[in-house]
């Protein structure tokens, strides 16, 4: 499995992608200016109750989930408190509105990923390389 993650946090963009075996099979895309939740395709993954859920104090020492609007009722509350118990965010989807890279940085803590020492690397071919094949 390989997940694909890009957060644009000026404007509240957050695009993820999940293969399996080089085959898309999940595709989250929410936009702040487009209305929110853009795209969601393919079925759940474990990994995104790490992303929807904040299980933890938030950075000012609060417990406020960060996906969530301050002004936000008191039956949304409830209504969020229980999806979290379910691990299903689509019960609450239209209510959890990403501005951060937090929840990005959940799901790599999640993984046992480092978010700021990436374990993989690319470097460009050499003109000889291209060449010949060589590498």
């Amino acid at each position: 499995m390989a997940i694909g993650f890009v957060v644009q946090t000026t404007s509240d963009v957050h695009e993820m992608h999940t293969f399996v075996n080089g085959t898309c099979v999940r595709r989250l895309g929410y936009s702040r200016d487009e209305g929110g939740w853009i795209v969601v395709k393919g079925e759940p993954l474990s990994w995104e109750r790490a992303y929807f859920f904040d299980e933890g104090l938030t950075d000012d020492g609060d417990t406020w989930p960060d996906m969530l609007s301050d002004e936000i009722s008191d039956d949304d509350m409830k209504r969020y408190e229980a999806a979290k118990r379910a691990g299903d965010f689509s019960l609450v989807l239209s209510l959890l509105n990403p501005s951060s890279t937090a929840p990005m940085i959940r799901v790599c803590d999640s993984l046992g990923i480092k978010a700021d020492e990436p374990i993989g690397t690319w470097k460009k071919r050499s003109f000889w390389e291209r060449l010949f094949g060589v590498s």
